[in-house]
């Protein structure tokens, strides 16, 4: 039941309200912008979405999924919102209304302009049904950001359980390192292309020789879902690589980071460091939104690879080819 003859831009800037229902069949990620800690994940569910002017305010109702809100702001949040319809050029898909007996898509928005104008648009069904051009993530994000202003708090932060420990050591005064251990789940999601293994890994290194595992007469191993994938001699150059590594992620600073979600997710990192002086290294996160930005499990694999083969022994995480 599309419109083709509907206005496919809007001149006036005047926002008078809007209203957003839509329903998300996949977790929405947000990437972490420069100087935050982390992405910001939104989980799936019905999103309800409205701005409104009143007078001189703004109302604002906000149903996230199990969340609901409801407040009065000023002209600028509308204003702003209007901004983000321009910029991402919704007023393109003004007009689309289609419908079929597939699930998993729901959309209904509508925008109102002092002028008349307005934007109208609707899907329900499958995939195919979604408009070009159309993606929830800046939506989801404004709202929250609007959350975050008025509040103090965003919807994305309370599905966040944080039990880091704030009087970790951030300095540390050693990088003698005597022991290791890392054990992480890589995204699911994000290792299709990837050209190692999909798997649960472990990684441990214990000064010396022979680490307490029975077959493994190195101080260095890695593991895939329980199974020796490698083994080697860290040496003093793989030890200032780790070392780099820590920095150059600001692990240290982080020490202490302690965080786990509510929402599904295959990502999952232990980190654990000893130093020769008692100094201790923790880094735990459960879930994507609950990892520090700088942990790559690709460039970790990466990093173990170069010292593997430096020392001439094969990387078994790789895929077949």
């Amino acid at each position: 039941h599309s419109d083709p003859n509907a206005p496919k831009s809007i001149e006036s800037r005047d926002l008078e309200s809007f209203h957003l229902r839509m329903e998300v069949d996949f977790t929405v990620t947000i990437p972490a912008k420069e100087g935050e800690e982390s992405a910001t994940v939104y989980p799936t569910g019905m999103y309800d979405l409205s701005m409104e002017r009143v007078g001189g305010d703004v109302a604002v109702k906000i149903d996230f999924p199990d969340a609901s809100y409801e407040f009065m702001t000023d002209d600028s949040a509308i204003i702003s919102l209007e901004e983000l319809l321009r910029e991402h050029n919704v007023a393109s898909m003004n007009g689309h209304s289609q419908r079929n007996s597939a699930l998993g898509t729901y959309i209904d928005l509508e925008a109102k302009y002092a002028s008349g104008e307005r934007i109208s648009i609707y899907a329900e069904g499958g995939a195919s049904v979604i408009p070009n051009g159309w993606s929830e993530d800046y939506f989801i994000a404004f709202f929250d950001g609007i959350l975050l202003k008025e509040t103090g708090k965003s919807y994305a932060s309370n599905l966040v359980e944080d039990n880091s420990d704030p009087d970790a050591v951030k300095e540390f005064t050693s990088d003698e390192i005597g022991e290791i251990y890392v054990e992480f789940d890589p995204d699911a999601g994000g290792y299709g292309t990837s050209e190692f293994e999909y798997g649960d890994y472990r990684f441990q290194y214990m000064k010396g020789r022979n680490l307490p595992y029975e077959g493994v007469e190195t101080n260095a191993a890695l593991w895939i879902d329980y199974d020796k994938a490698c083994e080697f001699d860290c040496d003093e150059e793989d030890l200032n690589t780790f070392n780099a590594w820590i920095r150059d992620c600001g692990f240290q600073a982080q020490n202490g980071w302690n965080k786990s979600t509510t929402l599904p997710s295959d990502m999952r990192l232990e980190l654990h460091v000893s130093y020769e002086n008692g100094e201790f290294l923790t880094i735990e996160g459960d879930g994507k939104d609950a990892l520090p930005a700088a942990w790559d499990p690709e460039a970790f694999l990466n990093m173990l690879r170069d010292m593997a083969e430096r020392h001439g022994v094969p990387f078994g995480a790789l895929k077949e080819q």
